[in-house]
């Protein structure tokens, strides 16, 4: 029989991290592996649950709608990871990864991993974190920027991290001919440039500095459209931020869309202004697609786009700064942007696609397994 890995995480909603463990649940059972999914919160209609295709992926809930932190989902965990006793165990964001670390002593788990999703926390959580450290086998993280940043913080160790990037499916963003189409139904003429945003609406995001820099960028470039596509806590503040800033004409929120491969081939461009990250999901799916990025350099994205090369870099919580990069951007010739776009491609190609980043994700449990005492 297979080995089997299962992931704790606090939910499935809809997320760039979310998105990551439901493409590694379905690949790695792709590959032979079981793979069960724990979730401590219900799975809404609107879940990932359904999206956990594979045969060899099984998706559980604790229903524990008071939240993951209540001892009672916590001993429910415990217990249900006992019951299925996995030869991998992996904690998955914060949630997941405390929640998975308190009871190992007690569950005899074989190997246990977790896995971080960005590059900033609560002082709280990291010194939790920092504490419970010594529980995991290894610590993975999306990029060796993010990997000694959270060494220099004492979050974990240089001898417990792994970096382990996100990735993409390249076919997934492949061109399709759908582009006038999707312009056409996002209402969007030929004769504009189109910059999409896609994340949650949450601060990491940081969506009023680009808001900021987008009312900035339309004084100078009237020919220009935004397309935010995501939902979340600060919907109706940046509404009222469109507003206040006579931006209704110019700028789409789209909500939660599923599409977002279709929008990629729709827009032009795609603009990231996040204040804090792990590694953005939105950007490599951007690179997939063959769209010119303008990103905040955090985290990981110095790493996957090289300024000026393969994409255009500011730094974050400087809307003028930004514009200024998106400018720079719509005045580039066509020929300059796919050129830009078509080093993205071959980057992500390269280093984040599926089959590159499986391999990593296989050889570390196949590592701990080997070097793992008997539960």
């Amino acid at each position: 029989m297979p080995p089997h890995i299962m992931f704790a995480v606090s939910g499935l909603e809809r997320g760039g991290a979310e998105n990551q463990l439901v493409a590694l649940a379905n690949g790695l059972a792709g590959r032979g592996w079981r793979v069960t999914v724990l979730s401590y919160l219900p799975f809404s209609p609107d879940s990932l649950r359904s999206e956990l295709r594979e045969p060899g992926v099984a998706a559980l809930t604790l229903n524990a709608s008071g939240g993951p932190w209540k001892f009672a989902s916590v001993f429910r965990a415990a217990m249900e990871i006992r019951r299925q006793r996995p030869d991998v165990l992996v904690g998955f964001m914060f949630h997941g990864i405390v929640t998975a670390r308190l009871p190992r002593l007690l569950l005899g788990v074989p190997a246990l991993v977790s896995s971080v999703h960005t590059e900033r926390d609560s002082r709280i959580r990291e010194t939790l974190l920092g504490l419970t450290d010594r529980f995991a086998d290894a610590v993975t993280v999306q990029s060796r920027l993010l990997a000694d940043d959270l060494c220099r913080r004492g979050v974990t160790t240089s001898a417990r991290v792994r970096v382990i990037p996100n990735f993409v499916s390249l076919d997934a963003f492949a061109p399709d001919g759908s582009r006038a189409e999707a312009r056409k139904e996002l209402g969007v003429p030929d004769d504009r440039f189109l910059w999409l945003a896609v994340g949650r609406l949450d601060p990491a995001k940081d969506y009023p500095a680009m808001l900021g820099a987008f009312s900035e960028l339309s004084r100078s470039r009237p020919d220009a459209t935004l397309a935010i596509a995501g939902d979340g806590p600060l919907r109706d503040e940046l509404r009222s931020l469109v507003r206040r800033l006579g931006l209704e004409d110019r700028v789409m929120l789209l909500g939660l869309r599923r599409d977002v491969p279709r929008l990629l081939q729709a827009s032009d461009a795609l603009v990231l202004s996040s204040a804090w990250e792990g590694m953005p999901v939105a950007v490599l799916e951007a690179m997939a697609a063959r769209r010119p990025v303008v990103a905040t350099a955090v985290a990981s994205v110095p790493e996957m786009l090289e300024h000026g090369v393969s994409g255009l870099l500011a730094p974050p919580g400087d809307p003028g700064a930004l514009a200024n990069a998106m400018s720079k951007l719509m005045d580039a010739s066509l020929e300059e942007r796919r050129s830009m776009a078509d080093r993205a491609f071959e980057r992500v190609r390269t280093a984040y696609s599926e089959d590159a980043v499986l391999d990593q994700w296989e050889a570390l449990f196949r590592e701990l397994l080997g070097n793992a005492k008997p539960a």
